[in-house]
C-alpha cells in the first residue's frame, strides 16, 4: 500500500527516476584526503628533483647525458627522504621508484634530446605511489640509455 501511494505521488508530481539516477546517488566517493604533510613532502621532493635535473644538465660535460646518472641523482634524493621516515615502506622499493627509459620516452624523444623521468613516491601507504613526471628538453646533447 505504501509503495502504491509513493508511485501515485511520483506520477502526480511528474517525477521520473531512472536506474542510472539511483546508481549515481548510491556511489560514494573514495578519494583519499591527502594530508598537508604529504603534500608538503611531495612539493619538497619535486623542487629538489627539478633542481637536481637542472644542475645535472648544466654540469654534464660533453654532448651526452647518461640516463643512469639521472636515475642515481634522483634516487639519492629519494633515499634520504625514505631514511628520514618521510616516505613509507620497509624497503626502498616500497617507498619510491624512478623510471627513465624507453618505457617513459619514445625513440624520437630520445633522439631529439627530450628527457622524461617518471617518479613514484609513497607518502601515505607503502607501495601506493603518487606519480610525478619530469620533462626536460636538452638541446645539443644526446641522451644515452645504458642497459
Amino acid at each position: 500500500m505504501k509503495y502504491l501511494l509513493l508511485i501515485i505521488v511520483l506520477l502526480v508530481l511528474n517525477v521520473t527516476l531512472s536506474a542510472q539516477d539511483t546508481v549515481r546517488k548510491l556511489q560514494i566517493p573514495v578519494n583519499r584526503i591527502t594530508s598537508k604533510k604529504a603534500i608538503s613532502i611531495q612539493q619538497s621532493i619535486t623542487n629538489q628533483i627539478n633542481a637536481a635535473l637542472d644542475s645535472l644538465i648544466i654540469s654534464t660535460k660533453g654532448k651526452e647525458l647518461f640516463v643512469n646518472n639521472v636515475i642515481s641523482s634522483i634516487e639519492v634524493i629519494l633515499y634520504s627522504y625514505w631514511k628520514n621516515g618521510k616516505l613509507t615502506g620497509t624497503k626502498s622499493s616500497n617507498a619510491y621508484f624512478v623510471k627513465c627509459s624507453p618505457q617513459t620516452m619514445t625513440q624520437a624523444q630520445i633522439e631529439n634530446g627530450f628527457l622524461v623521468v617518471s617518479v613514484g613516491i609513497a607518502c601515505n601507504k607503502p607501495a601506493e605511489f603518487e606519480l610525478l613526471r619530469f620533462e626536460r628538453v636538452i638541446p645539443g646533447k644526446k641522451i644515452v640509455i645504458n642497459q
